[in-house]
């Protein structure tokens, strides 16, 4: 939802909402067709590094000047384990 308010006003901005509960971001922003890439193992709920390293690589293949991150509390928790 934090990630709402920021895409309106950069429309051209690549939009990443990297916490779990990504509905209410999905259907506020369809018009902008988001395609939804999980990377977070269901089982143990911690980040899956091949499919994490997989979206970044796209978000970099896409070569767009501005990107907007929402990272939530499950996935924040873990970005510093996950860059050691």
């Amino acid at each position: 939802m934090l990630a709402f308010m920021p895409a309106e006003k950069y429309p051209e901005a690549v939009l990443l909402d990297l916490d779990d509960a990504t509905t209410t971001t999905m259907k506020q922003l369809a018009y902008r067709k988001p395609i939804k890439v999980s990377f977070l193992d269901p089982a143990t709920k911690r980040i899956d590094r091949g499919a994490f390293n997989g979206l970044f690589e796209s978000v970099v293949e896409a070569k767009k000047e501005q990107f907007i991150a929402d990272l939530g509390a499950s996935s924040n928790e873990q970005l510093p384990k996950y860059f050691l």
